[in-house]
């Protein structure tokens, strides 16, 4: 895995962790706020000294908690942006990469077809140079046949 991967995987799993747990603090405030609700008016009285300091906590919790949450989400979609681009430097880096294979396939080829080129014309260079001096040693045996012949 790659280092933005790993972070983007943490990064998640961070923000799950808080999402759960501010899932136990919403059930928690439900819970506190139908019981208040459910005891009668006289029994509220009562039970309102336990009730209110446990509410107040609760709902500064939950205020934590909100805030948390949006900074994680905050942090999630930065990090979903960091991923779109890292995903999408990486389609040009492989179109790029394709090309160059392509060029570099290409020039390989032509490489190929000049060396061919090149062995043909140097077996067609030796023959013709064979040829040569066949015929300059023809025409030299022939003009020493032909001293030859004067000479005597």
């Amino acid at each position: 895995m790659n280092n933005w991967e790993e972070a983007l995987s943490v990064a998640l799993d961070k923000r799950d962790e808080g999402d759960n747990s501010m899932a136990e603090v919403y059930r928690a405030f439900h819970t506190a706020a139908t019981r208040a609700v459910a005891t009668s008016t006289s029994d509220n009285e009562g039970s309102r000294e336990d009730v209110n300091p446990r509410l107040n906590n609760l709902m500064q919790l939950n205020v934590t908690h909100r805030t948390k949450a949006e900074r994680l989400e905050k942090h999630n979609q930065e990090l979903e942006k960091a991923l779109a681009k890292k995903t999408e430097e990486h389609k040009e880096q492989t179109k790029a990469l394709l090309l160059l294979q392509d060029d570099m396939l290409a020039n390989q080829i032509q490489l190929n077809v000049l060396e061919q080129k090149t062995e043909a014309l140097q077996q067609e260079n030796e023959t013709l140079v064979q040829r040569w001096v066949a015929k300059a040693a023809a025409d030299a045996d022939k003009m020493n046949d032909a001293n030859a012949f004067l000479e005597r």
